[in-house]
């Protein structure tokens, strides 16, 4: 599934290979230069994935293979960096985007990837549309739509445990780890126009999480840089037969 094509042009490497110049962007033409070639590799064999932490891919690929799980769901494409790591270590993947433009982005970058099913719209309603036709498959639901002043999180959840309670497991990215000053996370306006902020959280999320699974056991997963987000997985004491 990867292309590993870079430029056709003879390759001018500078004499220090500085690491720190790697543009993880990939929003521009190529150009005849190391930092490009490397970062579109890179893209490619999913090296930006999970916020340029893909050592947090490991965790994933191990619990996937642990818990039998080949199939994930994604909430938040964004500009394709996780999906196209999920797409090389899950049979099915199912990426949702309410952002028209990273919709139509997130279709053309992932276009090499047959086993990765775009949808377009509120992840709330996509995930009630697709959901029943997954309802024999282990899940692995990665939430990360959680974006400006509109927050699915819990209705997500809600959906999820209405066709696969005890039957996924459920990721919810950008969380707070209590305890850990270092670790960035997000925060949301309680309602439009308000100077209430709501955190993703354990707390905040706990009462649908009660509702999703029967019994559950969660952890949180910190990348080595712990500026790119913390991850709270919560994976189901029993599962469904």
């Amino acid at each position: 599934m990867i292309n590993n094509e870079i430029s056709k042009n003879s390759l001018t490497l500078p004499h220090i290979l500085d690491f720190a110049q790697l543009d993880p962007k990939i929003q521009k033409n190529p150009e005849n230069h190391w930092t490009w070639n490397l970062s579109s590799l890179s893209y490619q064999m999913g090296r930006f994935a999970f916020n340029n932490s893909p050592e947090v891919g490991l965790f994933f690929r191990y619990i996937s293979l642990y818990y039998q799980i080949d199939t994930a769901i994604e909430t938040g494409t964004f500009e394709g960096s996780t999906t196209r790591f999920f797409a090389m270590n899950f049979n099915e993947v199912h990426t949702i985007e309410l952002s028209e433009h990273r919709f139509k982005q997130g279709k053309e970058l992932l276009k090499d990837l047959t086993n990765v099913h775009h949808y377009f719209g509120n992840s709330q309603d996509v995930l009630k549309h697709i959901l029943p036709t997954l309802k024999q498959k282990r899940l692995l639901c990665y939430l990360d739509a959680h974006w400006n002043d509109y927050w699915p999180l819990l209705d997500e959840i809600e959906e999820i445990g209405q066709t696969h309670k005890d039957h996924c497991i459920i990721v919810i990215d950008d969380v707070k780890v209590p305890g850990r000053k270092d670790v960035f996370y997000d925060s949301y306006r309680k309602q439009s126009g308000s100077d209430e902020y709501l955190e993703c959280s354990y707390e905040f999320a706990k009462s649908k999480l009660d509702g999703a699974f029967s019994g559950y056991h969660y952890h949180y997963v910190v990348p080595q840089n712990p500026e790119m987000r913390a991850k709270l997985v919560v994976i189901p004491h029993k599962w469904k037969d």
